[in-house]
């Protein structure tokens, strides 16, 4: 038996309907990485790229003078945005600009490291204070209105070189859908709590979908997960991404690398894309969180048609799977 089911934040339905999983798929898929190709983001190559925006050296690598590198960041060679800013007349009903913005890549390792699950401690750390500089930094533009944050693993997850990486794009327009998206979260309802308070308050009491509270964040399947087997990470304090204290920002660095690894293990390493969901610029201290979406085959006609899309796995199912894997239990 199906469910549909609202998401108040996004605005969106969605259908979990499990009996899908037993339809039957002729299909396969092989992807293959070509062969001869030197990558462009591991140590000894940096010459391929850009010139660094940034460069967080190694401070272990034994050699002062010439210090090897934990994480760099690189403009990207093939933006979507370019660098030339402009700031948008809002009142205009046909209002354009150049793909006008910045765009980053935050090199994880030098070592050739395809997941976040393979990072070590120091290139982890290293790598969520530099996604915190750089918000920064760009949060500081006046013509910046959003910045988004995200990495891409494999490519059903749309990433086109294998080793880990994240990108950044900072745009001078923030869509609708992001600013509609914190007006709900931050909406007061008849607890007296915002709507985002109270679902969180929601999701702890139901337990079913709830993986791990932990000191500061809670980890859990939403309750209306579009994706089969979503992980959201979200934090139980105020504190915007930008101005986490180093402790937090570790153990959500720490969080995001266990989810990870945990949806590599018990979905045979498939394709995810980890998402910060962040607000626009003028609100920062508006409500975030990040998603954790493991990649299938998901969208066809109906979702394309209703923007509601088919779960074939309960978030519940899939909850109770990620605490089995926690616990050390068999999810086979």
């Amino acid at each position: 038996m199906s469910d549909l089911r609202y998401d108040p934040v996004f605005c969106q339905w969605c259908v979990i309907a499990e009996s899908r999983q037993s339809r039957p798929f002729e299909f396969q898929e092989i992807v293959q990485r070509r062969a001869g190709i030197d990558c462009p983001f591991c140590a000894g190559n940096e010459s391929v790229t850009p010139p660094p925006i940034a460069v967080s050296p190694d401070s272990a690598s034994g050699d002062p003078a010439n210090p090897s590198w934990l994480v760099r960041v690189v403009p990207n060679k093939y933006p979507a945005l370019d660098s030339t800013l402009a700031i948008i007349d809002q009142q205009d009903p046909q209002r354009s600009t150049p793909g006008a913005g910045h765009q980053e890549v935050i090199v994880l390792s030098p070592r050739h490291v395809v997941s976040l699950s393979g990072l070590s401690d120091d290139e982890l750390f290293t790598s969520f204070r530099v996604f915190q500089e750089r918000l920064r930094v760009h949060n500081q533009s006046p013509a910046i209105r959003h910045v988004c944050i995200f990495m891409n693993c494999r490519p059903p997850a749309g990433a086109s070189i294998e080793h880990a990486h994240v990108q950044l794009i900072s745009s001078p327009v923030c869509t609708d859908q992001v600013r509609q998206r914190v007006q709900r979260m931050t909406t007061p309802t008849d607890s007296g709590d915002t709507l985002w308070q109270e679902l969180l308050t929601l999701e702890m009491a139901e337990t079913t979908r709830m993986i791990q509270c932990s000191g500061g964040y809670l980890v859990y399947c939403p309750f209306a997960s579009r994706y089969s087997n979503q992980i959201r990470i979200a934090p139980r304090t105020t504190h915007s991404f930008a101005d986490l204290p180093p402790d937090s920002r570790d153990e959500l660095a720490l969080l995001c690398r266990k989810w990870i690894d945990g949806i590599e293990r018990c979905l045979d390493d498939i394709a995810w894309n980890l998402i910060f969901q962040l607000p626009p610029t003028d609100v920062p201290d508006a409500p975030w969180f990040v998603d954790l979406v493991p990649r299938y085959p998901q969208s066809a006609g109906f979702e394309l048609a209703t923007d509601c899309w088919v779960n074939p796995v309960s978030p519940e199912t899939a909850a109770d799977q990620f605490r089995k894997f926690e616990q050390g239990q068999s999810v086979s």
